[in-house]
């Protein structure tokens, strides 16, 4: 997190460091999300009681009803 990098460049510089750069990287193992044809809202896959399925992000916020197999 950013104050557990704060921590420890203020560690590092307590101790010493002339200099102390923190870079930020983050990385998904999710594919580019697609939208929603029916509301463009986001698509994400669900496990359901029937098996897993395609469903609409909307679903809760609007209602919206798209759904399509995996």
């Amino acid at each position: 997190t950013g104050g557990q990098a704060e921590s420890c460049r203020a560690a590092m510089l307590a101790r010493g460091a002339a200099a102390v750069t923190v870079v930020g990287m983050t990385v998904t193992q999710d594919p580019q999300a697609e939208t929603c044809p029916a509301c463009g809202g986001l698509l994400r896959t669900i496990n359901g009681r029937n098996g897993r399925f395609v469903g609409c992000s909307n679903w809760w916020a609007t209602g919206c009803p798209y759904t399509r197999n995996v």
